[in-house]
């Protein structure tokens, strides 16, 4: 028996909602095992694939209509010149009254456009309604972000920051993150931003030094509830003059609780994140997948693109995107089949047939075509490979407010799939002042904004148009004019 058609935008809400939550494995019960060695690359998708007719008849149309706005001013040089400072004023008001915490008409503006574009509420209550309202179109999951961080040129401040201060941030990040792995469901993600552990954190990583005592023990409390709620914490990248310093935090972590019996196979407690256009991402990878097996800890690979291209250093990434989506593709295909390749050498147990570590990825990408190939090859494999193979357990996520056309056509692909893929939409959390940082960011990261959001300005330009034609039918039917 063959897996059901996942063709879910064109069933009711709730059907859709039970496809894409059964997560688990969906094999072909008659398997198509040649006894042949998986191939790279595999037969996959077009590099332009057209969205399915309909894949956001879901969304509130005026959700679609404010997505279509915001994408169309990030894409003007000029309004995005002008939403840039306008956010940049508030993230760091010269005067109280442009604070939109203690402005209540500010905040309310701010919440109606950008935040409410991007973050999720305030609290719990806010949080849980946004939540449902992803669940209810289907998304297998959250990914929730406590939104307070620091921007990497603030760091040097901190070296006139009292002790006070900085306990005062690690307090703030650790009762923020406490409470975020209280807010999602077991299987779910709650994303962590070491930045936001404050201006002293961000030193320590760039000078890759440990954690304070305090530090530790903040990260050490999250780490724990988090493995005893089954929840996964999952980074967001930084800026490469960070990674190493992270790199060793993490783990650090991943070897204490990623491990039995503080982790099952399918869902290790801490993920690190790479970022494909770096040069060094493949080697760094490979070495910690080795640090993995070696050390017998699961490892969570966040694999994404990358977002700080204007201030990495010059040759830290690959000349082209071509070859940035080449590096993602590449990994991401090494990384489901387990096996080595052109882009990860893990040395003799790293081949095919020999010992891998425990894994888990998440791709964490916009672009619809590294969403089908993966997806595609994870199928491929499930009916080509030996019934003892099993895959590597594989989630989507975007972030809120942007590429839903990506987020709605990871299950609906309008074809026979072997299993559901698990489709989670990461979501931010926390007051418009705690928000700023995190939406100035957004902005920072869509300086090439053109090509970052043009996918979804066309897209829902598109069901616009679709929608608008499917009205003037029905009128015109009532009217006996059609």
């Amino acid at each position: 028996m063959v897996s059901r058609t996942v063709q879910a935008y064109r069933l009711s809400p709730a059907h859709r909602q039970r496809l894409l939550h059964a997560s688990a494995v969906r094999r072909i019960r008659l398997r198509v095992y040649t006894g042949s060695p998986i191939s790279f690359p595999p037969t996959l998708p077009p590099q332009t694939p057209d969205l399915p007719q309909h894949v956001l008849a879901f969304l509130p149309f005026s959700q679609i209509v404010k997505t279509y706005l915001i994408t169309l001013a990030l894409s003007n040089p000029i309004l995005y010149h002008l939403c840039f400072s306008a956010l940049h004023l508030l993230a760091y008001p010269p005067h109280p009254v442009l604070d939109p915490d203690k402005n209540r008409a500010l905040g309310y503006l701010l919440k109606k456009t950008f935040y409410s574009q991007f973050c999720a509420g305030e609290n719990k209550a806010e949080v849980e309604k946004t939540a449902a309202k992803f669940r209810s179109v289907g998304y297998d999951g959250l990914s929730l972000e406590f939104a307070l961080e620091v921007l990497l040129d603030e760091i040097e401040s901190s070296e006139h920051e009292t002790p006070e201060e900085t306990a005062k941030a690690i307090e703030t990040w650790r009762n923020g993150m406490l409470q975020t792995v209280e807010m999602v469901r077991e299987g779910e993600f709650a994303a962590l931003k070491w930045s936001g552990l404050g201006r002293h954190a961000l030193h320590l990583l760039k000078h890759n030094q440990p954690p304070t005592p305090a530090m530790a023990d903040a990260l050490d409390a999250v780490c724990s509830l988090a493995s005893r709620r089954r929840v996964s914490l999952l980074p967001g990248a930084e800026e490469e003059i960070t990674n190493p310093g992270i790199d060793k935090w993490t783990l650090a972590l991943m070897a204490k609780y990623n491990r039995a019996p503080y982790s099952e196979p399918a869902q290790p407690v801490m993920y690190n994140t790479y970022q494909a256009y770096l040069r060094s991402t493949p080697a760094k990878l490979a070495q910690h997948l080795r640090l993995a097996r070696d050390q017998d800890f699961a490892i969570g690979v966040k694999l994404v693109r990358g977002a700080y291209m204007a201030s990495e250093p010059p040759g830290a990434i690959w000349a082209t995107k071509e070859q940035t989506d080449a590096a993602y593709d590449g990994l991401a295909a090494e990384l489901l089949g387990r096996k080595c390749g052109e882009w990860l050498q893990m040395g003799p147990q790293g081949s095919a047939g020999e010992a891998w570590p425990q894994l888990a990825l998440v791709l964490a990408t916009h672009n619809i075509t590294s969403v089908r190939r993966a997806q595609a090859l994870r199928n491929r494999l499930l009916v080509t490979t030996p019934p003892s193979f099993s895959p590597t357990p594989l989630a989507f996520a975007q972030l809120q407010g942007m590429a839903d056309e990506v987020g709605f056509d990871v299950a609906p692909q309008g074809q026979m799939q072997v299993d559901v893929p698990r489709a989670f939409k990461n979501i931010v959390w926390g007051t418009p002042g705690e928000c700023l940082q995190f939406l100035l960011r957004r902005a920072q990261e869509n300086r090439d904004a053109v090509g970052r959001t043009e996918g979804t300005r066309k897209a829902m330009g598109q069901e616009m148009v679709r929608r608008l034609r499917l009205r003037v039918r029905t009128l015109g039917r009532r009217s006996g004019k059609i």
